[in-house]
């Protein structure tokens, strides 16, 4: 018996893409598989990113764009893309970034063949070649008991060499995708717990090891500026927090989990320090007298932090000055990934 063809959805929020929104569509566009359908959300841009989806969308129906009459976040976004989605299974892919011509077909071809899991994990390419993006002894493998289960947590969120939780390396079965929603108070670290939650539900899963989607590191992103290094702090403790009630993994390893976090918090920070002293100083007053902060610092298990980054944070935590005035020094002492 000869399978029906899916319907694949492709979500793709937006937010002055307007310098590589053309690229990301028409990798979509051009895919091998074409049933297809393209949601594109733009989140209140001031560019002209609306103006080139509309005008692909004249020469391609697959293309649909909702727009914004205010800037409402990632997490929104995303939320209505599956909202509206159609599809069998549903994708993502942000707005810097392009995929393989035949990364659509290859995922088919893994649902169909393999009795259409609740989702997929597949693999990726960056630009500068300085993410890890291995799935280690995962791939090819199903998750098909509570041992699976608990040994996917541990890949995802405890163990030290970690796989990244990226949601645009997923296609998820419609069925699963709509029971799970995007914490709108986040726009960073959301695809952690929305990992947590997809992997709680789900009872197949397949990962495979085939780079299919081209991250592209945008090094003038606004990611990188004063304002959203603080967001991004904020982010991770709210994280944190979230993480502590997490049923599914054991205490020790929700510590884990948090001081992973933790180490990422400082790395904002010092990052920050070099950006804007003012700034920094600021932040890390408001960090010490903030009690989430100091309630996670309690919590993590600092054991899992390197020696200097775990002297900063305890540093942080007691409010020490020679912290403030020379950030510089620590920088140069650490090493931290983004």
């Amino acid at each position: 018996m000869i399978k029906k063809k899916i319907l694949i959805t492709i979500i793709i929020p937006c937010y002055n893409s307007g310098k590589t929104i053309e690229k990301c569509i028409r990798s979509v566009c051009r895919q091998t598989y074409k049933k297809i359908e393209i949601i594109c959300i733009n989140d209140y841009s001031n560019d002209n990113t609306a103006n080139i989806i509309k005008q692909i969308a004249k020469t391609d129906k697959r293309v649909t764009l909702i727009e914004h009459n205010k800037n409402l976040g990632v997490s929104v976004c995303r939320n209505e893309g599956i909202s509206k989605a159609k599809g069998d299974y549903v994708t993502f892919l942000d707005s810097d970034d392009f995929i393989e011509k035949n990364t659509v077909e290859t995922l088919v071809n893994c649902v169909d063949n393999n009795n259409r899991p609740d989702f997929i994990r597949y693999n990726f390419t960056s630009t500068n070649n300085s993410y890890d993006n291995n799935l280690h002894d995962l791939n090819n493998r199903f998750l098909g008991s509570a041992r699976d289960k608990k040994e996917i947590y541990q890949a995802f969120f405890v163990n030290k060499q970690r796989i990244p939780t990226y949601v645009w390396l997923l296609i998820i079965k419609k069925e699963i995708v709509k029971q799970i929603k995007f914490d709108p108070n986040i726009s960073y670290l959301e695809d952690t717990l929305f990992y947590y939650d997809l992997i709680t539900i789900a009872k197949t899963c397949l990962f495979l090891n085939a780079p299919l989607y081209h991250y592209v590191d945008n090094n003038t992103s606004l990611t990188r500026s004063k304002d959203n290094l603080v967001k991004k702090i904020n982010n991770v403790l709210y994280v944190c927090n979230e993480i502590t009630t997490w049923k599914n993994l054991s205490l020790p390893e929700r510590k884990i989990t948090v001081a992973h976090l933790l180490n990422l918090a400082s790395a904002f920070l010092l990052k920050l320090g070099m950006l804007d002293y003012a700034t920094y100083k600021t932040t890390f007053t408001e960090l010490h007298y903030d009690s989430t902060f100091r309630k996670i610092v309690r919590y993590g298990n600092l054991g899992e932090i390197n020696k200097a980054k775990r002297i900063y944070i305890k540093t942080i935590y007691l409010n020490k000055r020679a912290c403030l005035t020379r950030p510089f020094l620590w920088i140069k002492k650490m090493r931290y990934n983004q």
